[in-house]
């Protein structure tokens, strides 16, 4: 990539973000803990059943005091 001439003295090159990484994202969490501790493995005799065990592990994280806040905490986060 050809640098971007700038205001500052010298050529200035843009900064481009690195590859995708879900780890810095807590929206993902959630998702990764029903998948990899609830869902691994399993066969559902049909869609309803999918949706009946989804409604009943996501409705345990959020009856929790902490629940989803405990997995999408993130230390280096804490303000």
């Amino acid at each position: 990539m050809a640098p971007v001439q700038g205001s500052l003295e010298g050529p200035v090159s843009p900064l481009r973000p690195p590859p995708y990484n879900p780890g810095p994202n807590p929206v993902e969490t959630p998702f990764s803990v029903l998948k990899h501790r609830h869902l691994p493995n399993r066969a559902f005799g049909s869609a309803d059943h999918v949706g009946e065990t989804l409604r009943r592990v996501w409705g345990g994280l959020v009856r929790r005091k902490d629940g989803i806040t405990r997995i999408t905490a993130r230390e280096w986060a804490v303000l």
